[in-house]
């Protein structure tokens, strides 16, 4: 809270500020006139006795040098918080060599607390019947105050049948998943942690989600064309196995790829479809909904009707143009339709360095530079996000970082969602990030994309959450935690 006072204007003009910043109560100047080092300012807590500290000797800055309280210059006052419930303090400043006050205004002095959740498991790809552990950890590193009143609950799956428990602290109930902290201090120098054994059952239900998947190719000139056909046949050949990707109606595919057109280049012959030069984005394949009875045409079309066009890496266009297909498909909820997540995959081999118009698959401009390609890029990200509504964990954007000179820290930062971004290692992918996969070798994309399908379609999600805490805490965004457990 901030109270801003000037004064009597008829005797001066001073702008004082006073403010609690963590447990200190701050006055500073702010402008307008100097004011004396005998200024007395009074402060009352709650009902506390009123105490009085004089400007002299307490100021920071160079106030002595010039004998004066002056811009910039400020006063703390260090102040201990008791409650959880919100406490007023009264503060008056009086400048005697003028007679006049020049602040006075009432502060809150509420205490918050900023309780954390983590989550992870021991292993996220356990085979039917082994067992795992789960670690749940609550912290309140940057809270004022102890934390009080502290639930977390924890969503289990109901693939995991619960073995054992032990905690730091309070107790853990398995038939409610209800971790019980009242009547413990969770302060800022500890954490509090809940050990759980599960073991993962050996006939394992998948609930899957319908989910829009747009899968974006980039076939810009630096992918190369065997690559490209890898990349190609790889993805149709992972989506034919129905081990790890669907064949059950619960996904709706689409492809589009990513360029600018080179006429000289261009394949099948005829020209390009735009402008040439001109940056854009093409539907390749769907939206489609896959099915027992169309999947192999779907792959097929995966292997035909995606061409290599050479030119610039317009990922901006990409994204734009998911963005499109994926709102207007009537399987898209703002349609009535009920594909209620949204998964994009961005491939590509390289930095973005060719812009693309917002919501457009056609540039207004030819290629540029990398600076403005990746800027396009980034703007198109959040776009997309905002345009679809996508909500963090449940949908995504990711990427398939490939080749050997990809700006892997790029991808991460600036185009996966949400953030922030990690580096998927091995077949472990997060539940509440969005990742990019390295696959130096286009060979193993087949495998990559296989891991990728599974972790989507053939996983289950443990999930803690904290539901209740006496004490203020205005930060959400730290409340919540999921793993992703791809059994074997």
């Amino acid at each position: 809270m901030v109270l801003s006072d000037q004064g009597p204007r008829d005797e001066m003009i001073v702008t004082l500020v006073g403010k609690i910043e963590g447990s200190n109560i701050v006055l500073e100047h702010q402008g307008g006139e100097s004011l004396s080092l005998d200024t007395v300012v009074t402060i009352a807590i709650g009902e506390e006795t009123p105490i009085e500290i004089i400007a002299r000797g307490n100021l920071s800055g160079p106030a002595e040098s010039n004998d004066a309280w002056d811009l910039g210059e400020r006063i703390l006052y260090p102040f201990s918080y008791e409650e959880s419930e919100s406490i007023l303090a009264e503060v008056q400043a009086v400048d005697p060599s003028k007679n006049a006050v020049a602040f006075q205004g009432v502060l809150s002095l509420q205490a918050y607390s900023d309780v954390s959740i983590a989550l992870s498991v021991n292993n996220p790809s356990p085979s039917p019947g082994e067992t795992i552990q789960l670690t749940v950890t609550l912290g309140n590193p940057a809270g004022q105050v102890n934390a009080t009143g502290v639930k977390a609950q924890i969503n289990m799956s109901e693939n995991l049948v619960f073995v054992s428990s032990t905690a730091t602290n309070g107790t853990f109930n398995p038939i409610t998943g209800v971790w019980d902290l009242i009547g413990v201090e969770l302060n800022q120098l500890s954490n509090q942690t809940l050990l759980i054994d599960a073991e993962v059952k050996q006939n394992i239900n998948y609930t899957r989600i319908p989910t829009q998947l747009a899968l974006l190719f980039d076939t810009s000139g630096s992918v190369g064309y065997d690559n490209f056909k890898l990349m190609r046949n790889g993805t149709a050949q992972a989506m034919e196995d129905a081990s790890v990707f669907p064949h059950d109606s619960s996904v709706e595919l689409t492809v589009i790829n990513f360029c600018s057109c080179d006429p000289q280049y261009w394949y099948p012959s005829g020209g390009c479809p735009t402008t040439p030069g001109y940056t854009w984005a093409d539907v390749n394949v769907g939206p489609s909904i896959v099915t027992n009875s169309n999947y192999s045409i779907i792959s097929s079309d995966i292997k035909d009707k995606i061409y290599f066009e050479k030119g610039w890496t317009a990922t901006a266009c990409g994204l734009n143009m998911a963005a499109t297909i994926l709102k207007h498909s009537p399987n898209n909820p703002s349609q009535g339709g009920s594909f209620s997540r949204q998964v994009i995959v961005v491939m590509t081999d390289g930095n973005a360095n060719a812009p693309c118009a917002g919501g457009t698959n056609i540039t207004t401009g030819k290629g540029a530079d990398d600076a403005t390609g990746k800027a396009s890029a980034a703007e198109a990200q959040s776009y997309t996000v905002s345009y679809l509504d996508m909500k963090p964990g449940e949908d995504a954007i990711n990427s398939m970082g490939l080749g050997t000179k990809i700006d892997i820290d790029w991808l991460r930062e600036s185009i996966v969602w949400p953030q922030p971004g990690v580096v998927v290692q091995y077949d472990t992918f997060p539940a509440d990030n969005g990742w990019v996969k390295e696959v130096k070798n286009y060979e193993d994309l087949e495998q990559a994309m296989k891991q990728m399908f599974r972790s989507l379609f053939e996983s289950f999600r443990v999930s803690a959450q904290i539901t209740a805490i006496k004490t203020p805490d205005p930060n959400s965004t730290n409340n919540i935690k999921r793993v992703l457990i791809t059994p074997k």
